[in-house]
C-alpha cells in the first residue's frame, strides 16, 4: 500500500520559511524512546503535545531531551521518518567526596568497600550510600556507612586512640552506658564511701553500668588516707570491697564478680576471632562490640579486622537466644 504525503509551506510572521510533509491519517511515523532510568522524563521542545510512547508525529526533525533527577540530561535531534524506538541510558551525575582526618592523612588509609576504585580526595560518585573505612597505626578502626544526596559531601572523621595506645583514653569517651546496652554493673562497699572514677565523666552511683575496660578510681571513706586503684570490667558485675589493714584503706585482694544477667528481650552476641587480636566492629549500630553484648533480635553486620589480613565481612542474626560465632581469618 502506498501512502499518501502532501507537501506545504509555513510562512512564519518573520519571513522564514518551513515545509512539512503531511501523511495520510494512519501512516504518520510513531516515536518510542526507552530510557534507563524508566521513569525518566521526555520533552520533545518544537512540539506542543506532552511525549507518550508511540505518539505520531510528522516526519521531521525533532529536538528530544531526556531527563531524571541524579542524572545528566541527554538531548539530541532525532530525524524521524519512520516509526523509531531510541534507546537512551542515562549517566549518573557525579558529586566529589572528600574525607577529612584529626591526624595527617598520609597516617591513615581510607576505603570505600562498595567500589572498586582506590579512594582519592574528591573522587567523583554518583548519589548513593558508602561503606567508609579508616585505619591508621594506634587508632581504632573507624567504620560507617555514608550517603552522598546530590551534592558535593566533605565527611569529618575523629579517629579515636586504639585500646593498646591509651586505655584510660579509648574508655574515657565510651565507657558509660546505660542499662539498655550491655554496661556491667559496678559496686562499692560500704556504700557510704565516696568514689570517682577519674577517666570518665559521669558520676560514680551504686550499680551504674560500664563497657568491658580499665577504670581508674579515686575513694575517700572516713579518715583513711584517699586511694586511687585501677579496675578492670571484663563481662559481668563487679563488687569491689574495701578492708582497712594498719589503719590503712585497700581495695580487697579478690572482687567478688558475677554473669550480669540481661535485660527481658535482649541476647548476648558471642564472637571469638582468629587471630584472637582481631577487632570486632557491628557495622550497622552505633555502639563498640564488647564480648558477650547484649542486643536486641535483628540482623547485625560483622567487620573483623587484623593487621595483614582482608577485612572479613558476615552477618549474624540474632532471633530468640544467645548467639556464639566464631570466625578465622
Amino acid at each position: 500500500m502506498t501512502k499518501k504525503c502532501y507537501l506545504f509551506y509555513i510562512t512564519l510572521f518573520f519571513g522564514l520559511f518551513f515545509n512539512y510533509s503531511i501523511c495520510a491519517a494512519g501512516s504518520l511515523p510513531q516515536l518510542y524512546i526507552d530510557s534507563i532510568p524508566k521513569n525518566a522524563k521526555v520533552i520533545i521542545w518544537n512540539v506542543q503535545p506532552s511525549f507518550v510512547q508511540g505518539m505520531q508525529l510528522l516526519p521531521a526533525d525533532y529536538d528530544v531531551q531526556v531527563q531524571a533527577t541524579g542524572y545528566q540530561p541527554h538531548r539530541q535531534t532525532v530525524h524521524l521518518n519512520k516509526t523509531k524506538r531510541l534507546k537512551v541510558n542515562l549517566s549518573p551525575k557525579l558529586y566529589p567526596l572528600n574525607v577529612s582526618l584529626n591526624i595527617p592523612k598520609n597516617q591513615a588509609k581510607i576505603i570505600i568497600w562498595n567500589i572498586e576504585p582506590e579512594f582519592e580526595q574528591g573522587m567523583l560518585l554518583p548519589s548513593g550510600e558508602y561503606k567508609l573505612q579508616v585505619q591508621a597505626a594506634g587508632y581504632q578502626t573507624y567504620a560507617q556507612t555514608i550517603e552522598l544526596k546530590d551534592k558535593p559531601l566533605n565527611w569529618s572523621v575523629e579517629l579515636q586512640p586504639s585500646k593498646a595506645a591509651s586505655a584510660s583514653a579509648t574508655y574515657s569517651a565510651q565507657a558509660f552506658t546505660d542499662a539498655g546496652d550491655l554496661g556491667f554493673p559496678l559496686y562499692v562497699d560500704p556504700k557510704e564511701a565516696e568514689v570517682k572514677i577519674l577517666n570518665i565523666k559521669p558520676k560514680f552511683s551504686q550499680g551504674m553500668r560500664l563497657l568491658a575496660g580499665r577504670y581508674h578510681l579515686e575513694i575517700k571513706y572516713k579518715n583513711y588516707d584517699v586511694i586511687d586503684p585501677w579496675i578492670e570490667i571484663k563481662d559481668g558485675t563487679v563488687y569491689i570491697e574495701l578492708v582497712t589493714e594498719k589503719d590503712h584503706l585497700k581495695v580487697a585482694n579478690s572482687m567478688k564478680s558475677e554473669q550480669t544477667p540481661v535485660l527481658a528481650g535482649y541476647y548476648r552476641l558471642n564472637i571469638t576471632t582468629k587471630p584472637a587480636d582481631a577487632e570486632v566492629q557491628l557495622f550497622n549500630i552505633q555502639k563498640i562490640y564488647q564480648k558477650g553484648m547484649a542486643l536486641k533480635p535483628g540482623r547485625y553486620t560483622l567487620h573483623i579486622i587484623a593487621p595483614n589480613k582482608p577485612m572479613h565481612e558476615s552477618s549474624v542474626e540474632i532471633i530468640d537466644q544467645d548467639i556464639d560465632v566464631h570466625i578465622e581469618l
